[in-house]
């Protein structure tokens, strides 16, 4: 797969994942080239400014598993990337054959 295919199934995930995470409108995306693991893009949104992250390298139950961890860190005020809950209150949203989460 290439990174314009890639990039084609981003865009036309967008709208059900803006949806899913209260994003509102998506005004501007740039892929973010230096991550580690997982591909990742800046969104601005009519709601603000937030990471997106596509899973490429674990499967779907670790990644949720270390969201909730990020959540519980981010209660007892240590400084972390909180995760957005999607409507249902899972982190993760599954669009064809993606997961895909959002930080904060």
């Amino acid at each position: 797969m290439t990174d314009a295919t890639r990039e084609d199934q981003l865009v036309a995930a967008l709208p059900t994942l803006s949806r899913a995470f209260g994003l509102g409108e998506v005004r501007g995306r740039q892929f973010l080239a230096h991550g580690l693991m997982n591909r990742n893009w800046r969104l601005e949104t009519a709601a603000g400014t937030y990471a997106l992250k596509e899973v490429t390298d674990v499967p779907l139950s670790k990644v949720r598993r270390n969201l909730a961890v990020l959540v519980d860190l981010a209660r007892e005020w240590i400084p972390v990337p909180a995760p957005l809950p999607a409507d249902g209150g899972d982190f993760v949203v599954e669009v064809g054959s993606h997961g895909y989460y959002v930080l904060t």
